[in-house]
């Protein structure tokens, strides 16, 4: 079928090392778009013969044929026919390759598309440049509502530059508590084992001088995993990420 063919594709493209990236989805480079080849035109060879398709046409009805005359023609009809299968199947292994070279190319152009779209549009949409006037018509630069308008713009810029300070700080923060619950978590299990291990040693003490099951201490518990403090922003959503996964690890 044609999907299973366009998946077999997929899977010999994805083991080439030039043309892997036309299956993923990271961007391409030039250099990468560079290593497809260029269509090969093919045709028939010409070791191979053209059939005689005028033998196809009865010069007589065949029950005029003589038996002499009638298995030469089973003869002719029998070469041409083998000659044409031959053929047929060149015409077949020609097609096949164009319809890959089809497909490869149409795989290159949407690589290429993506790379312009993304090139023309920017990184989200900001490359540093706003459209002050989106609604069109001709304004003074030097009115109130441009000069409002601008400083509008450089203050949620201050204000993003800001906050990425501000949530850079905050990761760093969650990353030296996280490693000092790990550090704190080390220290408690190793003083649990401790514990416990002394704790083994005074119920066998005991055994051996009779004790009964009833009689003996019970096995030290070990404390719970020191949890991290609650950040009080809850609308960042880093914090959120991070207390989600703080809360799937215990």
């Amino acid at each position: 079928t044609p999907s299973k063919r366009m998946r077999i594709l997929g899977a010999e493209l994805a083991a080439t090392s030039s043309g892997a990236f036309l299956v993923t989805k990271p961007k391409a480079t030039h250099l990468q778009i560079c290593t497809i080849p260029a269509p090969a035109f093919e045709r028939i060879p010409d070791e191979l013969r053209e059939p005689d398709w005028t033998v196809l046409d009865r010069l007589a009805p065949l029950p005029l044929y003589r038996r002499n005359n009638l298995e030469s023609r089973c003869q002719q009809l029998e070469t041409e026919l083998a000659d044409a299968r031959h053929y047929v199947h060149a015409h077949q292994a020609i097609s096949q390759g164009q319809n890959a070279q089809l497909i490869v190319q149409n795989m290159t152009m949407g690589k290429l598309k993506h790379a312009l779209f993304e090139k023309e549009k920017g990184k989200n949409g900001k490359k540093g440049r706003t459209v002050l006037f989106p609604g069109g018509l001709g304004r003074h630069l030097t009115s109130d509502e441009v000069i409002a308008q601008q400083r509008a713009l450089e203050n949620e810029k201050e204000k993003e530059a800001t906050d990425k300070v501000a949530r850079q700080a905050r990761r760093a923060e969650r990353k030296a508590e996280k490693e000092r619950i790990e550090e704190e978590w080390k220290v408690i299990r190793a003083e649990h084992e401790v514990k416990v291990k002394a704790w083994e040693e005074r119920v066998l003490a005991l055994k051996l001088e009779g004790k009964r099951g009833k009689d003996l201490p019970n096995r030290p518990k070990r404390p719970p995993k020191p949890k991290p403090k609650e950040s009080d922003d809850e609308n960042d959503d880093d914090d959120g990420r991070s207390q989600h996964s703080d809360g799937g690890g215990e």
